[in-house]
């Protein structure tokens, strides 16, 4: 199946079909050259891929993989099922890196990545936090995407998931990673306590060169991640509803 089915009333129409199905099964699509295996009716980007009347977020992906080539390295913290991860690594991306902690979007990540066959694609199950250790990830009825360190309190919220938690440099020590050409980050809210220590802690020719940051949930961070990228030498090049794509001034 292709993605973009349609809009207006004629995707509402398809939805309510869509979701009379009590047998929840899976679709699996093409989209813009990758395959996915999608679940839209317990999350969000899975519902958008298959019923939105635009590519998502093309904007930013198309910039990346403009910017990025065979010998780049890409991270994507908070992969959810893999849709940066698979879209770069199908541009060619040389190295991806997903990170995604909560174990049934892992396993969706895992999935399509196999149905692809990336070669080049390492799957990290873990958070992005302050400092190593173990946290509590709460899931949101009926959008996986939204699951969140924060928030537990938030109306709709059930299972939660405790899941180890790494900070990033360490998780680059880890893994052997001398260099981030892009990294994007969805983590519902924890996008500071994910970023900010590495930065504070990390030398400037290990920062990341690009940066695509979901700051729909700003509201949650303790020091405005924004700003302080702009204090740290990066550059908006392009800004969307939810997304801001950052460059890094190659000057020090």
């Amino acid at each position: 199946m292709k993605a973009h089915l349609s809009h207006g009333p004629v995707k509402k129409w398809l939805q309510k079909i869509w979701f009379s199905d009590k047998q929840q099964s899976p679709v699996d699509i093409d989209y813009a050259g990758t395959k996915f295996r999608l679940h839209p009716w317990d999350n969000v980007v899975e519902r958008k891929i298959i019923f939105g009347s635009k590519c998502r977020d093309c904007k930013e992906i198309n910039y990346l993989s403009q910017n990025l080539g065979a010998q780049s390295t890409f991270l994507d913290i908070g992969a959810n099922i893999g849709y940066y991860t698979c879209s770069l690594a199908t541009a060619g991306v040389g190295r991806v890196i997903a990170i995604e902690p909560h174990p049934v979007t892992l396993r969706r990540l895992q999935f399509n990545i196999a149905s692809n066959r990336f070669s080049n694609v390492s799957v990290v199950p873990v958070a992005i936090g302050e400092e190593e250790g173990r946290l509590e990830l709460t899931t949101v009825t009926g959008d996986l995407g939204s699951s969140s360190i924060l928030n537990k309190s938030e109306q709709g919220t059930h299972e939660t998931y405790t899941v180890p938690v790494k900070s990033l440099r360490q998780l680059c020590e880890e893994m052997d990673i001398e260099r981030i050409d892009a990294l994007k980050i969805d983590v519902e809210g924890y996008e500071d306590r994910a970023l900010i220590p590495y930065f504070e802690n990390t030398s400037r020719e290990l920062w990341p060169k690009l940066i695509a940051i979901e700051h729909a949930h700003d509201k949650n961070w303790e020091i405005d991640v924004l700003e302080s990228l702009k204090k740290y030498g990066y550059q908006g090049k392009l800004s969307t509803r939810s997304n801001t794509v950052f460059a890094l001034d190659a000057a020090p």
